[in-house]
């Protein structure tokens, strides 16, 4: 018998048990086949009935946020509607259906799910960030970005300085790049690590490199031990001409994972824009040791022999 139903003094049921351990490691698909099991026996009681369809909708959301995390905005969407013909007042699910609908391009639908986020919790910061991004989207640009100011005053830990900078993009005149800071804010819950680490990826890949190293400082935040995050945060901070400030994430990183040639291969850099010759040389051979064709490495050693020959 699971613990949770020991715990709530349910009756002995293998089914349930089945669906609570494939729940528990992640096996989201298979835990909603056994709790649908659970629903269809008549036997089952009152109790562990509303708890199957509590964890069928949990295992709904997860099966979504995973999809949503992997650009997979339709399958996502099917997993939340799912959810929510089970819990439809649930603003969180609400939300996250809005967002896939967002990124497939269904502006009504979106609306729809987040106005039903806001109606169950009309101080809810990340869905009224989105209601701000979507009217900013509209060319409703004041009420869009005041929508984004508010929703970072009630939760900093969204983007706060990142949306400043948004806005004064927009008073600069760069429509375009505030919106594409603002959107790459709204993608995703920022309460994971790995999320803010999309984030700040989706930073670079716009040339947002003030706000990518911000997001990857939070990505570290949560998650001190990412040598690949710090990696990444080292080369943002290269690219914005502090090298200092990169060799101390970088080192930790080393730290972390001792055989990351792009760890060493970004601390040659760093070392090179100090004017640290010799332990940039050093930092490039131990990247190319551990990987051959290492790109970066292989470019600076060429470089290196060339001022030698």
């Amino acid at each position: 018998m699971s613990l949770l139903g020991k715990w709530f003094g349910f009756s002995a049921d293998e089914v349930f048990d089945e669906a609570m351990a494939e729940f528990d490691q992640g096996a989201y698909e298979e835990a909603i086949e056994a709790f649908a099991r659970c629903l269809s026996d008549d036997s089952v009681d009152a109790a562990t009935l509303r708890l199957s369809r509590f964890y069928t909708a949990e295992s709904h959301s997860q099966l979504g946020k995973n999809r949503l995390r992997t650009g997979l905005a339709l399958s996502a969407l099917q997993h939340f509607e799912a959810a929510l013909q089970l819990f439809p007042g649930y603003p969180d699910l609400n939300l996250s259906a809005a967002r896939a609908c967002r990124l497939l391009g269904a502006r009504t639908r979106a609306r729809f799910y987040l106005d039903r986020a806001l109606d169950a919790n009309p101080r809810f910061p990340e869905a009224i960030f989105l209601d701000g991004v979507l009217r900013y989207e509209a060319a409703e640009y004041e009420p869009g970005l005041n929508r984004c100011r508010e929703a970072c005053e009630l939760e900093p830990s969204l983007g706060l300085d990142i949306c400043r900078r948004a806005i004064q993009d927009h008073q600069d005149g760069e429509c375009e790049r505030c919106l594409k800071c603002l959107a790459a804010m709204a993608v995703n819950s920022h309460g994971d690590s790995t999320l803010h680490a999309r984030v700040a990826d989706s930073f670079m890949r716009d040339g947002l490199l003030e706000e990518a190293a911000e997001e990857y400082r939070r990505a570290t935040a949560l998650a001190p031990g990412f040598a690949d995050v710090r990696c990444k945060l080292g080369r943002v901070l290269i690219a914005l001409g502090r090298p200092g400030e990169a060799l101390d994430q970088l080192r930790e990183a080393l730290r972390i994972n001792p055989a990351s040639a792009d760890a060493y291969a970004q601390a040659g850099l760093a070392h090179r824009l100090l004017g640290n010759g010799l332990e940039a040389i050093a930092a490039f051979q131990k990247a190319q040791s551990l990987s051959p064709d290492h790109p970066i490495a292989s470019q600076e050693l060429r470089r290196v022999r060339g001022y030698l020959s």
